[in-house]
């Protein structure tokens, strides 16, 4: 799965020249300029603008980042999601190139908007029990911490995690990789249950008998 950049990425492989039929070189901002008569969300003002995280991307031709599915399975639970998505939702007659669109009755077929997303996740995040909000990591960027988190405790090698969370620098994702309150209790659970082992106290006390 690639993300291309809104503004400079490579325009759609549909975008072709009708005379030869060749595919037109552009960026995605001139493609939806001259095929849709439409900015890039980024570039629109009011309830259609969508911003864009400076990412560091995984290819500087095509100005796109390559998502890594971690654990891989959630790439084929996507796939299969994103399939039916398609066929009973997306329709191919829409007045835009959007993926996304809104599925209410007065704006059904509009792209979809970032309050309108952020809304949906929080009615889902409650459906399961939890509270919404920043603070309980619930929110849609909450996933992004989840996700740097999950890397460092499988231990992944932090310029690893760095390229799948496409950070520009090691220092920015240190945020996201940090060790969580749970985490940190946890580990000092174990760490006690460990220092409390037989073994371990008996080489203490004997170093406490030694002087050491």
């Amino acid at each position: 799965m690639k993300v291309f950049h809104p503004e400079q990425g490579a325009a759609p492989e549909d975008y072709l020249d009708p005379l030869t039929g060749r595919r037109i070189e552009a960026s995605r901002e001139e493609y939806l300029r001259a095929k849709w008569g439409l900015e890039p969300r980024t570039l629109v003002v009011g309830r259609f603008h969508a911003g864009w995280k400076d990412l560091h991307l995984t290819d500087q031709k095509q100005k796109y980042a390559q998502v890594h599915w971690f654990p891989s399975f959630w790439g084929e639970v996507f796939l299969a999601l994103f399939k039916l998505y398609i066929m009973k939702i997306r329709s191919r007659h829409a007045r835009h190139p959007f993926l996304f669109v809104s599925q209410k009755d007065e704006v059904a077929g509009d792209p979809y908007t970032v309050a309108s997303y952020r809304q949906a996740h929080a009615k889902a995040v409650k459906r399961i029990g939890l509270t919404a909000g920043k603070d309980y990591g619930t929110t849609p960027h909450g996933h992004r911490h989840a996700y740097g988190q999950l890397l460092t405790n499988a231990k992944v090698d932090p310029q690893l995690i760095q390229r799948c969370l496409h950070h520009k620098s090691l220092e920015s994702q240190q945020v996201h990789t940090n060790p969580t309150p749970a985490t940190i209790a946890a580990t000092l659970v174990e760490a006690t249950e460990r220092l409390n082992s037989p073994f371990v106290l008996n080489d203490l006390q004997r170093a406490l008998a030694d002087g050491d």
